[in-house]
This record gives C-alpha cells, sequence and structure tokens, in this order.
C-alpha cells in the first residue's frame, strides 16, 4: 500500500497529508517526494535497501522485455521503498524509453504477524489485478498504467509498468472522483478471482488488532462504534451497491496518463461497497462535508450505470454514512487524520441506538437491520 520516502511508482506528486499505515516521520509519505528524489532521499533509500539491491543486469533484463531487445544500457534510480522494508520501487531509464519497476522481495518471519501477511497478499493481488485485468479495463477508458511485465517467484514479486505523470491540480477532485464513478460502473455487480475477497485494507476482517484496541466504554462514541462495527461491516458487505473497489483512494494515488486521471497502488483492489471508496476519499482529502462532491459522484455513477438500475438516492446514502461508520471504527483503532467525522457518525450511531450504547454486538446486530 504505502510507499515510504517518496510517491510509489511512476509519480510526481504534489504533497499531501500523512495516510495511514505511513509512520509520522518527515519524507514518509506516500506521494510526498517529486521525483527525481533528493540526494538525502536517495540516500536514506539506499541505507534501508541495501538486502534486495536491483542488479545491473537485472535492470537490463527487464529492460529488454518492457522496452526493446535492442536496449544495451540502463540507469536505475530508486524513487520510494516500500513499507516495512518489503521491496523499491525503481525508475529505469533507458535512450530508447523509461519505466517502473516495483520490486518486492519480503525477509518475513516463518510466521508472519497480520500486518505483514496483509502486505504480503497485498503485492500478490496487485500483480494479479496488472497482470490479468489491467489491460480489460483500460479499453474500457479506465485510466492507470500500462502493465509491461509481471514476473513472480516464491514472494517475491516484480511488476513493471508505464511512467505516469502528476495530476494536474485544477479540477482534481471532480476529475478524481468521475475517475471512481467510472470504475466502479465498470465493474459493478462483477466477481474479481484473484483480488483482495475484500476490499480495502481497513475493512474490519483485516484489522482486529485496531478494533480490539478501541474502548469498551458504555460511555461515549468509540464504545458503541466498537459494538456497532461487526453488524456494520457485514450490511456493508452484503449490500447490494457493490463493486470493485480501488482500495486506497487517496491523494497520493492519483496520477495523470496524458488523457485524464489514472490510479495507481491496487494492492487493495476487491469487491466491495464503492462508497468507502468515496468516503475515504473525500474524508483524507479533508472536504468529508462538501457535498457538492457527493452529488457529482451520484450523478456520474448513475450515468454510467448504463445496463442495470442505479442505487436510489436514499440506499446510496445509507451506505455512505455507513461507511463513515466504518471508517472511524478504523481511525479510532489507527489514529485519525483528514476530516473529522465524529459528528456525522455520530448521527448514524444515533438513528441506530437513540443515543445510548445497545451493550452488546447483538443488540446492534438487531437494530442495524431494524433501521435499514
Amino acid at each position: 500500500m504505502c510507499e515510504e520516502s517518496g510517491k510509489a511508482t511512476y509519480y510526481e506528486q504534489k504533497t499531501a497529508p500523512r495516510a495511514p499505515d505511513c509512520p509520522t516521520t518527515s519524507n514518509n509519505y506516500a506521494g510526498a517526494v517529486v521525483y527525481p528524489p533528493s540526494t538525502k532521499v536517495r540516500a536514506t533509500i539506499k541505507k534501508k535497501s541495501l538486502t534486495m539491491p536491483l542488479s545491473k543486469s537485472e535492470a537490463l533484463r527487464f529492460a529488454k522485455l518492457c522496452i526493446s531487445d535492442d536496449v544495451t544500457s540502463v540507469k536505475t534510480s530508486p524513487i520510494a521503498r516500500l513499507w516495512g522494508g518489503m521491496g523499491v520501487i525503481y525508475r529505469v531509464s533507458t535512450k530508447e524509453g523509461d519505466f517502473v519497476l516495483k520490486y518486492m522481495d519480503p525477509r518475513v518471519p516463518s510466521q508472519p504477524s497480520i500486518g505483514d501477511q496483509r502486505k504480503l497478499d497485498s503485492y500478490v493481488v496487485e500483480a494479479a489485478f496488472y497482470k490479468n485485468y489491467s489491460q480489460s479495463l483500460l479499453e474500457k477508458g479506465v485510466g492507470l498504467a500500462r502493465c509491461l511485465h509481471v514476473e513472480q517467484e516464491g514472494n517475491k514479486t516484480i511488476i513493471c509498468l508505464s511512467v505516469l505523470e502528476n495530476a494536474p491540480n485544477d479540477d482534481y477532485y471532480e476529475l478524481t472522483i468521475e475517475w471512481l464513478a467510472h470504475f466502479h460502473a465498470t465493474t459493478w455487480q462483477q466477481d474479481c478471482p484473484g483480488l483482495q475477497e475484500v476490499g480495502t485494507y481497513w475493512h474490519l476482517g483485516t484489522r482486529p488488532q485496531e478494533w480490539q484496541g478501541m474502548s469498551n466504554s458504555n460511555k461515549g462514541l468509540e464504545g458503541r462504534l466498537k459494538r456497532a462495527a461487526p453488524a456494520i461491516d457485514l450490511w456493508l458487505k452484503d449490500s447490494p451497491i457493490q463493486s470493485w473497489v480501488h482500495g486506497d483512494a487517496k491523494d497520493a494515488n492519483v496520477m495523470w496518463n496524458g488523457n485524464g486521471v489514472a490510479m495507481c497502488d491496487f494492492q487493495y483492489v476487491g469487491r466491495g461497497c464503492p462508497l468507502q471508496d468515496l468516503c475515504y476519499f473525500l474524508c483524507s482529502n479533508g472536504v468529508a462535508d462538501d457535498e457538492q462532491y457527493v452529488d457529482l459522484y451520484y450523478d456520474k455513477l448513475c450515468s454510467k450505470l448504463l445496463d442495470v438500475a442505479p442505487p436510489t438516492r436514499h440506499d446510496f446514502d445509507v451506505a455512505l454514512e455507513l461507511s463513515y461508520c466504518d471508517y472511524l471504527r478504523f481511525m479510532y483503532g489507527w489514529g485519525q487524520w483528514g476530516s473529522d467525522i465524529t459528528k456525522r457518525v455520530m448521527k448514524t450511531l444515533d438513528k441506530i441506538d437513540g443515543g445510548t450504547n445497545l451493550g452488546s454486538e447483538e443488540a446492534y446486530a438487531d437494530a442495524i437491520r431494524d433501521t435499514f
């Protein structure tokens, strides 16, 4: 998901707020460093990635596969380090053209932690996405990098991609919301074998430790949300509003392919409620209270669902509010950033429990069924 010391892949990106899964230190946000990185950043990457260097011979082999068999020399520049030291992202330059190489060779214990296993699985998912699905999506007008080559051996995964550019600042939110609507409509109600069984990196099933760390108090919003969380998670999974979700649709993963917005970082793509992507994008950019973006997304989604009936605005709004509840549950256990959505979530929970902690997960499951 998150790349340290700079923007993951093909990125020449603007500075943005810190994202979950990235430590609170300077230059450790996936997207904060302009390519080419500074000497200091290059030194940091080099120091942290000595166990998995990309050799010149490897780089040349991949250049021949991705660019031309006529390539005779290459230059490699590390532009980002993957979370947890699990890999490095390089820009590979040749006279014939450049490409980006995502080199993942994790060194993990035989019994990895939940977090390490989540990341290991995510690299397999991203490889499957680019290898099996990206070309079809490109042909349907979904903006993303072209997959040039995928190679896997054990835990080692290498993905070679076309270079993307920095997204323009003008109309940035609108263009990204249109991308989300198009992506969701294109994958509406479709299965996605080989991708995440449940999309997003913050869903309850992959964040048990954060959920356990929430307060058990019978007073206050956090304790109420903790008891309601399993039923909210189930509601979102069972909602008829389903598509593929990007799973990490934040500012740092928004790029430009020359014709429009192109998203990157598909480690957590899978089936889910598309309103989870929307709430995450709006919240992470600090604009969760701006209803014009919600209206824009709904209008674009409905206009693109040509062969099926779009969700009613009521059903859409319920799914969005429960998506905010689900995301705040994660932030309570991990740390809060972006828009303050506590009042919004409290309003939704008040509808469910009347402002009083119902005392058990079972009681909240019944209340959510009765309310929605």
